[in-house]
């Protein structure tokens, strides 16, 4: 889109800094420091409104302060050749009206009049005839995909005797104390980064586009996050509550181990927002597989993640 001249940007930062002189008198020297990065444009904490041209041509857009009602001269103008993005930003409107024309002048034809108002920080995309506020998209691929997930509980009685009377227990399970790094798909790396709910993890996200030759924008990120909380939060918060009780009779003198398998239920998919695309993945429910019971006279008769998983509770 089109920028203003070095010339007027150079006028533009003679002006902020006359400003800022006067703003010096009397202030502490930290807030003086950050009003003057702020009017130097060093620290932006603005946004750009953002327009995508889903068209097969050029178009031509002007923009409009929010209370105009002539539209004779815009606050900016200039061209988005097809399948483009154009932005810009001006930090003295946080509204404004859009203009969409055919072409690449004010004489051609308008698609889009300049009515309805938005944000200074919309992403928004035109689709030849209309344009539109953009928002985050999921498209879902498979939910086939599953994993198993254990959660142990130990009972050391090897201090008991035999002959001793064995104690009962009823036994809670949760989900959330269960060895959850188990599931891959909710696991970030070099490619994802996982995504919550109100602190619990939801799934992952991918770092690069859909076609995985780039990273995505922070913008999308956060966008397409978004998404997915408001899509997957039931599932997610009421996967991660469920528990299961068990009632169980221990055998003295030995290591009691009973373990409840879960079963996650994956799905993958894609999200998309504006121009960018990433895979994603989430926990669409659970259900119980099956309860294993172990008894030990000594650490070493255990399986390898059962010894792992006990001497874990040890160190507590």
């Amino acid at each position: 889109m089109q920028r203003t001249s070095t010339k007027t940007r150079g006028n533009a930062l003679v002006s902020k800094c006359a400003i800022v002189m006067k703003m010096i008198a009397g202030k502490p020297k930290l807030i003086l420091l950050i009003q003057l990065f702020l009017m130097l444009g060093v620290v932006d904490f603005s946004y750009a409104v953002r327009i995508a041209n889903r068209t097969g041509g050029t178009i031509f857009w002007r923009v409009f302060k929010s209370d105009d009602t002539v539209f004779a001269v815009g606050l900016m103008e200039g061209s988005i050749v097809k399948w483009q993005i154009g932005e810009w930003r001006e930090d003295a409107f946080g509204k404004i009206k859009i203009e969409i024309k055919s072409g690449t002048s004010i004489f051609d034809k308008t698609l889009v009049k300049p009515g309805k108002i938005y944000n200074m920080t919309d992403d928004l995309i035109f689709d030849g005839t209309s344009l539109r506020v953009a928002v985050a998209t999921v498209t879902k691929k498979s939910e086939s995909d599953s994993e198993l997930v254990t959660a142990y509980v130990f009972r050391d009685l090897r201090d008991m005797d035999s002959g001793d009377p064995a104690p009962t227990e009823t036994l809670t399970f949760e989900v959330i104390k269960g060895n959850t790094s188990e599931v891959s798909s909710i696991k970030s790396n070099e490619i994802t980064s996982t995504w919550s709910v109100g602190g619990t993890v939801g799934g992952t996200i991918g770092k690069k586009g859909a076609a995985g030759n780039a990273e995505v924008s922070a913008e999308f990120t956060q966008s397409a996050t978004d998404k997915l909380e408001e899509s997957f939060s039931k599932n997610v918060t009421e996967t991660w509550a469920t528990k299961a009780e068990e009632t169980r009779t221990f055998k003295p003198g030995y290591i009691n181990m009973v373990a409840k398998v879960w079963v996650f239920k994956v799905e993958k998919g894609t999200v998309e927002y504006f121009n960018e695309k990433t895979a994603y993945t989430t926990i669409r429910g659970i259900s119980t597989h099956n309860t294993i019971e172990g008894h030990y006279k000594t650490v070493e008769e255990m399986g390898f993640t059962a010894r792992a998983e006990f001497e874990k509770t040890t160190l507590r």
